[in-house]
């Protein structure tokens, strides 16, 4: 069972960061699903560092869109970024070096970090990109 669903209370309309999203619900759910089967530690560092370096992927792209000069949120969207990244890069640390570390906290900080982010801040810079018409982005990244 999905510990995340995708709804549309998540999209942003920009295409290239909505088909991002949803790869990143893929990811967490990849996680959960490899955590409730018992898949050894190895399969679920896999997965971790997956979603630690998909997450880097996303943030690069969504701060690529974002000028500093002209959007509000821009050092908001930023440090979230940073903190959601080092958080996991955190938990992936802990995993592999504690014996005794419980997954459930990682899991529930990133599906309430994802719902959180994509149903908040995330949707102001809808409107930032709608204003300068960049809600066609192409999966490429291309205008």
């Amino acid at each position: 069972m999905a510990i995340l669903e995708w709804d549309d209370s998540m999209a942003v309309g920009v295409y290239l960061i909505d088909e991002q999203h949803k790869e990143l619900v893929v990811l967490i759910n990849n996680i959960a699903e490899a955590v409730q089967s018992g898949a050894s530690v190895s399969e679920v560092s896999r997965f971790i560092r997956r979603f630690y370096n998909y997450t880097i992927v996303h943030f690069q792209t969504e701060e690529s869109l974002m000028d500093h000069n002209s959007y509000a949120d821009y050092f908001t969207q930023v440090r979230e970024h940073l903190d959601c990244s080092t958080k996991a890069l955190e938990f992936h640390r802990r995993f592999v070096e504690e014996a005794e570390f419980d997954l459930v906290e990682f899991l529930e900080y990133i599906v309430g970090w994802f719902r959180s982010h994509t149903t908040g801040i995330d949707q102001g810079l809808t409107e930032y990109l709608v204003e300068r018409g960049l809600t066609h982005l192409e999966k490429s990244g291309k205008a």
